[in-house]
């Protein structure tokens, strides 16, 4: 009777030994929750728009860059740009951009007592086009190098391949250069969207540095529905 109780002790002590250990791996370990690929939309607007003198048109028009972080199970982070959606996004800001600049010339012209058809015979006249013509090639000359520069700069990023290891909240990144060894992100998870925080005291270093004016932090990101293996 008493070595079965004792028996039953051992093993009820073994089982919540085993599931402390569990628990206790699982949260040094939750890098499985990151496996996969992550997108984040990144507003560009100000930085194309900085060298255009009609802002007034792009107040509530807005481009973004949709950038990727792919985390695999081998330990290895990737980082791109999508760039078909982003150019999707350029493309619908130009047309919103035109609506409301052939709105805003019309409106600027019939102020002063002028009609639509004065304005289209002076665009015909002056610049041998059309109100619409004339600001989609505005666009095409003076927006669209904007953004063109800025892809070229993000693109430098994106072939970058860097390891990466979790431990509790906390995301290890590495370059195997200049990376201090515990220089990390926190990360949350919360269904399909992951979190990722700094404390603000703690200098950046790797892919944050190198894209810091893009990926500034807090920076939420959504799951992508397929995963990497």
């Amino acid at each position: 009777m008493y070595g079965g109780v004792v028996m039953l002790r051992a093993v009820v002590a073994m089982l919540i030994l085993f599931a402390l250990l569990i628990s206790v791996s699982a949260c040094e370990d939750s890098s499985s929750e990151l496996v996969g690929k992550w997108y984040a939309e990144i507003d560009v607007t100000d930085r194309v728009s900085e060298a255009m003198s009609v802002l007034e048109f792009t107040a509530d028009n807005r481009i973004n860059v949709f950038i990727e972080l792919t985390f695999r199970a081998d330990g290895k982070m990737s980082i791109d740009i999508d760039y078909e959606k982003s150019m999707e996004s350029f493309d619908a800001f130009v047309n919103r951009f035109t609506e409301a600049g052939i709105r805003s010339v019309y409106q600027t012209f019939g102020r002063d007592g002028m009609t639509r058809e004065f304005v289209d015979m002076f665009f015909k006249l002056r610049y041998r086009c059309t109100v619409e013509e004339f600001l989609r090639k505005y666009a095409d000359t003076d927006i669209m190098p904007q953004f063109s520069s800025l892809m070229d700069t993000l693109s430098e990023y994106t072939v970058l391949e860097i390891d990466y290891r979790t431990q509790y909240n906390m995301l290890f990144l590495t370059d195997g250069l200049s990376t201090p060894s515990d220089f990390h992100v926190d990360f949350e998870v919360t269904g399909d969207t992951l979190l990722l925080t700094r404390d603000e005291a703690v200098p950046l270093y790797s892919v944050f540095s190198s894209l810091e004016d893009f990926l500034s932090l807090p920076l939420e990101l959504c799951r992508a529905n397929e995963r990497t293996a």
